[in-house]
């Protein structure tokens, strides 16, 4: 499975790969739907999902935009919450 999350502007800001394959199309669908819900909580919702060369991957985007340096600071923690959070579910 793998992971694009983005700013909100569609940048890329970081891959994640984990080693889960989903064997069926309601494992697929329950899995994007927990990437969601963990999403939800750091400020970024699934957008779609997307193909590339390598094949689909979850495509997480941030929510809201924030134009001052304290929140861009907490956006950082957020984020940093959000991979480690996806982390501990898939690994």
């Amino acid at each position: 499975m793998r992971i694009h999350i983005e700013d909100y502007f569609g940048n890329d800001v970081i891959k994640l790969a984990f080693c889960l394959k989903d064997n069926n199309v309601s494992e697929h669908q329950e899995r994007v739907d927990n990437v969601n819900n963990i999403a939800i909580e750091y400020g970024y919702s699934v957008a779609d999902i997307d193909e590339d060369e390598q094949g689909e991957y979850i495509r997480v985007q941030q929510i809201h935009v924030v134009d001052d340096e304290v929140g861009g600071e907490e956006e950082q923690v957020q984020l940093i919450l959000f991979m480690s959070t996806l982390t501990a579910e898939y690994i």
